[in-house]
């Protein structure tokens, strides 16, 4: 969900009443949050499963080749396969013309949602990075950039399995200029990489920056990660200041490299920190040269037992102690 920054601190953006609204054959149920480009609805159909209605704002809307890019970039995850990614079902738009997407829903509750008392603990972050990085993994292998990865584009299932949604970048692009919707977002959202670029390595720097409100309970702000939270465990720390670095070439090369240090750390080993040498710099773009896989037939959206009182309890057991060790 397109939530703006998806930080708890973020000014939501108020939406018309369209309870009960049918779009696209899909009755508007609730509202799940605005962002500046667009705002998210939960859906229902008589005989079929919950799906999140997406719906561009104005502005956006009304200039045909943002339009067109929004919708391009949101069916983007049906060009690979992976369990934590939720697929797109259909677009359209609605009795105004606005453009209405369709994706999948599974019951859980985003990121910075989760982290509403303070930090988590490093055992848990450290499942979901390697959870988060597996499938941005895939994404990058396709020639898919996220392009706005937020907490609020990260939802925690009950059985604390993460899925990733709402990618913002048309595929077959390694890196490429601040567009209309990107430079939306980065005036609004402290998880837009500096450079303000979609590419493997501004993915890399969300992710770092994510992991970082989860264990600080708040955004980078250019601290040390372990200056931000005194506990957190030394490893998952320097993997998260790699991730960080303001230059591109200072991150890890890909989300891959950045997984391969995590599972060390999970493993109990010291983080590689290597930096990438195949970085793209801020000059220029380049087309992907990765093979990108057919899409697959659209899945069922994906729904899961349990509620966000199951979820509130997990978490609470997994706060930050005083210490945290893995």
């Amino acid at each position: 969900m397109d939530r703006g920054s998806g930080g708890p601190a973020t000014a939501q953006v108020l939406d018309d009443d369209r309870t009960g609204t049918v779009l696209c054959g899909w009755t508007l149920e609730r509202s799940l949050g605005g962002g500046t480009v667009c705002e998210s609805w939960l859906g229902e159909r008589e005989g079929s499963k919950s799906a999140v209605v997406r719906i561009l704002r104005e502005p956006f809307a009304s200039h045909a080749e943002t339009r067109a890019e929004w919708v391009g970039a949101s069916w983007a995850p049906n060009r690979f396969s992976h369990a934590r990614v939720l697929k797109v079902m259909q677009d359209g738009a609605d009795d105004h013309g606005l453009p209405v997407v369709i994706r999948g829903w599974a019951r859980g509750t985003p990121l910075d949602h989760v982290v509403r008392n303070g930090g988590m603990d490093s055992k848990l972050v450290l499942r979901l990075a390697e959870q988060l990085l597996d499938a941005l993994e895939m994404a990058h292998a396709n020639g898919i950039i996220h392009g706005a990865l937020a907490p609020s584009n990260v939802i925690v299932t009950p059985r604390g399995s993460l899925r990733l949604v709402d990618f913002a970048t048309t595929p077959g692009l390694v890196a490429r200029p601040a567009d209309e919707l990107l430079q939306a977002r980065a005036r609004t959202s402290p998880f837009v990489a500096p450079e303000q670029r979609a590419s493997e390595q501004s993915d890399v720097w969300s992710v770092g920056a994510c992991l970082h409100f989860a264990i600080a309970g708040v955004a980078p702000s250019g601290d040390p990660m372990q200056r931000a939270a005194l506990d957190c465990d030394p490893g998952l720390a320097k993997v998260i200041d790699r991730a960080l670095a303001a230059d591109p070439l200072e991150r890890y090369a890909s989300a891959h490299a950045m997984l391969g240090d995590i599972r060390g750390v999970m493993a109990g080993s010291r983080p590689s920190l290597s930096p990438s040498s195949a970085a793209l710099s801020s000059q220029g773009a380049a087309e992907c040269q990765r093979p990108v896989t057919p899409a697959p037939p659209p899945p069922g959206v994906d729904r899961e037992l349990g509620g966000d009182d199951e979820l509130d309890a997990a978490m609470a057991a997994s706060r930050r102690r005083s210490t945290c060790s893995i």
